[in-house]
């Protein structure tokens, strides 16, 4: 099986996370969105067969990489462009602060 997003692509993310509603006293669901790049599969990392989750390198406004995310699922994931070459080059500024 193959990975629908190739490492070093530019995607936009997004998922429901649980939040507490302290008001109501309940838990939520909330939606969040962004901007990252595709650093590996589940299956990269973990030498499995799992190509559907990925861990994601998430950008600022500015571009900046400010943290990462793992394991989003392809379905949350929408493909921005295939600029490897740049993506490649912020995940390792990210993992290894070289600019």
């Amino acid at each position: 099986m193959k990975q629908k997003f190739k490492r070093g692509s530019r995607v936009k993310y997004k998922e429901k996370i649980p939040v507490f509603d302290w008001k109501n006293r309940k838990i939520i669901h909330e939606e969040r969105k962004g901007i990252a790049i595709v650093q590996y599969t589940y299956g990269q990392k973990f030498k499995t067969d799992n190509y559907k989750s990925y861990s994601l390198v998430l950008l600022d406004k500015n571009d900046n990489a400010y943290n990462s995310k793992a394991w989003i699922d392809e379905s949350k994931i929408e493909l921005i462009n295939e600029n490897i070459t740049e993506g490649l080059k912020i995940i390792e500024e990210f993992n290894y602060g070289e600019k």
